[in-house]
């Protein structure tokens, strides 16, 4: 026998005596539980019924003095409709519960917070790569997890059951996955230019007949060298005095000081570009269906450059680390800069190396966090195709002696047609009851015949420059030979491929090529020429040129949006498999 009784506090429901009581007013009522959702009851009284907030709902067995609750909730709206009241009632929800198990999930690796924001904790978003959904307990309100096609749990009805419908969706017989990247790609360095300057001059020296004028043109600090991305980061010239000398000229009369500099000139470059890049793939099944396509929108996307270059005039402690070049490095002593001196100071740090290359290749999904966001986007698109692939729907009816006790984490193993096994997961369950006859009705969904064959994809020619025999990801790599290998589907990418764009030869960037030329004007060997042609006895250093630099940089700068396409060939098709 069914009771129901209306409750005006939450803290009634503790009390026995509610559970046995029954309010006789009710004329039918309807108990739905689903997946995702709080179950939901729904009561048809007469429109005279005094209602309070709150209600529980129980079921009291033959020969047995307690109750079993079945149900407890509060009031969420009423209407009227043909001279009745239709109340319908929702399920507390423990938010605590859902948290906690929201919590462990946004902590495994798999998470991409390219997706959904780390406080955006929606089941939807949370479980949107697990093969999970949740369910809430009708009576606790406690969230619990069910595997979306299985479980270990198999309910044995208690009586006969009776088979009332079966019906056959259509799933998903086709995925096109698209996913879009928009994101700023940042390369820069620092690089000291004096050593290509000292090149540029007669006997690999910076040397001078006018070292005033030469003082005065040198860049100083924080100078920016026009509007390409170019700036004197530290900037130093000085007399060798060791190299100073005094020269005579054919007059033996006159005397000419000839001077060389030693010195750096560390120039920091930043190169930033717009760029938009998608990747897509076909991903097909054998279960007939719609095909359907899935465009996702990566957020924002940063250049992980979390490492500042070397700087020459600077405090550094033991265990920092700082980009030089292309090479992370990892200070080995407290020291105060001045040159980079690797294995006194600093040694190379070979992992973050290795990241960092990472993070400024032409591709973002060439990167591991692009590969984790394309990966992490095909686990999504495999569970809403597994989703689909339980179109095989059979309903069961029977009473609630029989069924008492199912819930949305059973497993139900029935002959169905005859001399034949249907298995499937129970997605929905109502209790019905209406003029004191009461029954329930379980949907249970099974898997499409076809959802465990993997169709054939023809072979690709890995020769073609856009498409490359990579495994893009081991964690959807099939190993034929192992009973228990990974799970999955493989896939070949574009992978390994050389830049295309001026922009990717960034990453490659050395002192030499930041550099298209140097300029050097009046060096040293032609102002002593100039005078030695000198006719005048009396020197007049006006008439001397001085020496100029001109140094012509390499311009960084971008395209307006570079863009980049990237097309997936599925190795395998999709197929389901057993948890």
């Amino acid at each position: 026998m069914l009771c129901f009784s209306w409750i005006s506090q939450a803290k009634e429901f503790s009390s026995s005596f509610v559970h046995n009581k029954i309010d006789s007013s009710i004329i039918s009522l309807s108990l739905t539980q689903k997946e995702e959702e709080p179950a939901a009851l729904i009561l048809h009284v007469p429109l005279n019924t005094v209602t309070e907030p709150y209600g529980i709902l129980s079921w009291n067995p033959k020969n047995v003095q307690e109750n079993v609750c079945l149900f407890k909730g509060y009031v969420e709206h009423i209407q009227q409709e043909k001279g009745i009241a239709i109340v319908y009632l929702k399920a507390f929800q423990d938010e605590s519960s859902w948290l906690r198990i929201a919590k462990e999930f946004r902590s495994k690796e798999t998470f991409c917070p390219y997706f959904f924001d780390d406080e955006d904790m929606r089941p939807e978003s949370v479980l949107a790569d697990q093969l999970f959904v949740p369910y809430w307990c009708p009576v606790s309100g406690k969230c619990k997890l069910s595997h979306v096609t299985s479980s270990l749990e198999v309910f044995h009805p208690k009586e006969n059951v009776h088979i009332i419908n079966y019906c056959q969706n259509p799933g998903i017989n086709k995925l096109k996955i698209v996913l879009r990247a928009q994101w700023i790609q940042q390369v820069q360095g620092i690089v000291n230019v004096f050593p290509w300057i000292e090149s540029a001059f007669p006997n690999k020296e910076v040397a001078t007949y006018t070292p005033e004028s030469l003082k005065k043109i040198w860049p100083k600090s924080g100078t920016l060298l026009g509007n390409s991305g170019y700036r004197v980061l530290h900037s130093e010239l000085i007399v060798n005095q060791r190299k100073h000398e005094f020269l005579t000229l054919s007059n033996p009369d006159r005397i000419v000081q000839r001077y060389v500099f030693d010195g750096s000139l560390w120039i920091f470059w930043n190169l930033k570009q717009k760029r938009k890049e998608v990747i897509q793939t076909v991903w097909p099944s054998e279960v007939p269906g719609k095909s359907i396509e899935l465009h996702w929108n990566l957020g924002a996307i940063t250049s992980a450059q979390a490492i500042d270059g070397w700087s020459p005039v600077r405090a550094y402690k033991t265990g920092d680390y700082v980009r030089f070049g292309q090479q992370i490095f990892e200070s080995i002593d407290d020291h105060y800069s001045s040159i980079f001196q690797e294995n006194v100071h600093w040694k190379l740090h070979e992992e973050r190396t290795k990241e960092l290359f990472f993070t400024i290749q032409s591709s973002f999904f060439l990167t591991e966090f692009g590969k984790r966001a394309f990966d992490f986007a095909l686990q999504r698109a495999y569970k809403i195709w597994l989703m689909a692939a339980r179109c095989c729907h059979l309903e069961i009816k029977g009473s609630i002696e029989a069924l008492l006790g199912i819930t949305l984490e059973h497993q139900l193993i029935l002959e169905y047609p005859k001399n034949n096994t249907f298995s499937g997961k129970v997605t929905q369950y109502t209790l019905s009851s209406c003029q004191g006859i009461s029954s329930i009705s379980v949907l249970v969904s099974g898997l499409h015949p076809n959802s465990w064959k993997s169709c054939d994809i023809k072979s690709v020619s890995y020769q073609d420059a856009s498409c490359y025999a990579m495994n893009y990801s081991d964690g959807w790599y099939d190993d034929p030979e192992k009973k228990e290998g990974k799970k999955g589907a493989q896939y070949a990418a574009y992978y390994h491929s050389k830049p295309k764009d001026l922009y990717a030869y960034g990453q490659f960037f050395l002192g030499d090529q930041l550099l298209d030329k140097i300029d050097v004007r009046c060096v040293d060997t032609d102002q002593f020429q100039a005078l030695e042609s000198t006719t005048s006895h009396v020197f007049r250093s006006r008439f001397l040129r001085p020496t100029s630099i001109r140094l012509h940089f390499r311009k960084l700068k971008g395209c307006a949006a570079l863009q980049h396409h990237i097309c997936v060939k599925m190795f395998q098709g999709l197929t389901a498999f057993s948890p």
